[in-house]
């Protein structure tokens, strides 16, 4: 584990040490997530591999935060739960709209994970998927598309008291009120 400090703010990551080409060790079997699969429950093995996602996009490692999003939604797939699924999709657009090319597969995966979400009622997620849209939206120049769902997800998490996920996302909506200047946002 390692701190890694976003605003001034510490937040706690599974950062992935050693190789590479390693890939993710479940730490209850020692296994790579990556088949061959093991005893555990697969929500051990989704959670280490979103994790490692999310520690790899802080670091600017997208090659492997892609390969851990695939994973996430793979295991999911593989084991027909539609909940991790539909954050594995979510991981996807994050990866992909860090790529200046990737904006249409990250635009893709949010709106399958929005309704994926949404169909499930993961509000958190729902409101996760509007401020990804709208800060994918934001960087596109399309303007009112971003503040349509950069104002559902501050709706949402106002609603939800996700406070610090509010503050984030009433950053993007003043960036998008800008005409797409780039915000003060932290990459999470």
């Amino acid at each position: 584990m390692a701190w890694v400090t976003e605003s001034g703010r510490p937040r706690r990551l599974l950062v992935l040490e050693g190789p590479r080409d390693r890939g993710a060790d479940c730490k209850r079997c020692q296994r790579r997530i990556a088949p061959p699969a093991c005893a555990c429950s697969v929500t051990a093995h989704w959670s280490v591999a979103s994790r490692g996602t999310e520690a790899y996009l802080v670091l600017g490692r997208i090659a492997e935060a892609q390969e851990h999003a695939e994973q996430v939604r793979a295991l999911a797939r593989a084991h027909q739960q539609r909940g991790p699924e539909a954050w594995g999709l979510k991981l996807l657009g994050d990866v992909q709209a860090r790529e200046p090319a990737g904006a249409k597969q990250a635009g893709d995966a949010y709106r399958q994970a929005l309704a994926l979400a949404t169909e499930l009622g993961m509000r958190p997620l729902v409101a996760h998927c509007h401020l990804g849209l709208g800060t994918l939206y934001r960087k596109m120049g399309r303007g009112d598309q971003a503040q349509e769902h950069l104002t559902t997800a501050t709706t949402m998490y106002r609603e939800m008291d996700m406070r610090f996920w509010l503050e984030r996302a009433e950053r993007e909506l003043a960036g998008a009120g800008r005409h797409g200047a780039e915000p003060e946002s932290d990459h999470a």
